[in-house]
């Protein structure tokens, strides 16, 4: 990550910003927010995009380190070509005063000379490109995480950064606890596990007493899925197949046993569907097998013109394994490969599963040939 500052003279008030570029070409924009004499105001910045069905969105950054007197610190995630607006709301009034900017080559802020309103949706659609959704920190802990954590800040953000922990250890411990684990001290250990569950177990696992551990998994098992699925136990994993299949798909699918995979996929098809090219191909097809009929063309599946060349290959690779999803019933595998593998029963296909086949597939294979004739 390399660090630049910035200072931009605009038509309105020169602002005083930093660009810290990221490795996936996205950039961290920090703008500082100095107050002014006047009415009370609350920073604001925003990011636009267009969504799949060609509406705006508006997804907005975060204010960290505010207060009355010192200065404060907008952070929003930007690429090259973006459109952004910093605002000012006056604070017990509805009205925001807004200032507008192309974010232009090297992440150099360029002023639009549409000022103090906000934008409309024309504007926005003829000045935004293609969808390009990033997660801002105000919406991705992860994100804001990533970046407390790092140490090349310039000096006149520190003060702004460090008031913004006090603010959350104060009056946020929670939060303070998942976003700066870090500063998290051995005395606090207790306290962290009572009141932040989730982060014990993400960041305090190796420290907790196995009756910590419990606790916290018991208290915030989505996370445990996640980061401390070697100890969850069998009733408490019972739950999370109930209550967080996606996550065990996303997560621990090649882990968990094979019935209750499928017992995830059954409750998440689509997004087993999405994510079964990261299993192995036996358990692909199984996922194949129980999600192919689904109207994945009504939502963001990806691209399935090869689909039907997929249904075929991985049934002629691993038929007893779409059998058995199918429970023998040969008449409802056949009309699943016809409609949505392309593959109609012939003699070929027939005689494919004839010799292919263990013997004790073989009597259902008969019977539906034999009901056929």
């Amino acid at each position: 990550m390399t660090t630049t500052p910035k200072m931009k003279e605009t038509k309105t008030i020169p602002i005083n910003y930093t660009v810290e570029r990221l490795k996936d070409g996205t950039a961290r924009l920090l703008v500082e927010q100095t107050p002014v004499p006047g009415p009370l105001t609350r920073p604001v910045a925003v990011r636009y995009l267009i969504d799949d069905h060609g509406e705006p969105v508006i997804r907005r950054g975060a204010l960290l380190g505010y207060d009355r007197i010192n200065p404060s610190l907008l952070f929003l995630v930007v690429r090259a070509g973006d459109l952004i607006s910093l605002g000012k709301r006056t604070i017990g009034e509805a009205s925001t005063v807004w200032t507008h900017y192309k974010v232009g080559r090297g992440f150099r802020l360029m002023e639009i000379d549409i000022k103090g309103r906000r934008l409309s949706y024309a504007e926005i659609r003829s000045r935004v490109g293609p969808y390009r959704l990033l997660e801002q920190p105000s919406e991705c802990d992860d994100s804001l995480r990533e970046f407390l954590s790092d140490s090349d800040h310039p000096k006149w953000m520190l003060p702004i950064l460090e008031r913004q922990k006090r603010k959350w250890r104060a009056n946020h411990p929670s939060k303070y606890y998942h976003l700066v684990p870090s500063e998290i001290k051995e005395s606090e250990i207790r306290r962290v596990v009572k009141i932040a569950p989730g982060a014990a177990i993400r960041f305090l696992l190796p420290k907790l007493t196995k009756i910590q551990t419990r606790s916290c998994i018991r208290r915030a098992l989505a996370t445990a899925v996640i980061h401390a699925y070697d100890e969850i136990p069998p009733t408490h994993l019972k739950t999370a197949i109930r209550d967080y299949p996606s996550l065990l798909l996303k997560h621990q699918g090649k882990r968990i046993p094979v019935d209750m995979l499928m017992h995830c996929v059954r409750i998440e098809p689509f997004e087993a569907f999405v994510i079964r090219k990261q299993f192995p191909t036996d358990l692909r097809a199984k996922i194949l097998a129980e999600t192919c009929v689904l109207p994945f063309q009504l939502f963001k599946s990806g691209n399935i013109s090869r689909l039907p060349a997929e249904i075929e290959t991985s049934f002629r690779r691993y038929p007893v394994e779409w059998i058995e999803i199918y429970h023998n019933d040969f008449s409802k595998l056949f009309r699943v490969l016809e409609r949505h593998g392309r593959m109609k029963m012939c003699p070929k296909l027939l005689n494919f599963l004839k010799s292919s086949l263990p013997p004790e597939y073989r009597p259902s294979l008969f019977k539906f040939i034999a009901n056929q004739l």
